[in-house]
């Protein structure tokens, strides 16, 4: 998906720790962004 956003001249992270969540949402970006954040549906 990160790349999708890029190909739409987007800014795509994508998240798969939750220790990497802090910093993908606060990253400083002039534009739109897409935050990609991979879960385990087994514990949610």
């Amino acid at each position: 998906m990160p790349r999708y956003a890029e190909l739409c001249g987007a800014l795509g992270v994508r998240v798969t720790a939750k220790s990497e969540l802090d910093d993908a949402m606060a990253l400083a970006h002039d534009g739109p962004a897409l935050v990609e954040i991979l879960a385990d549906a087994e514990l949610v």
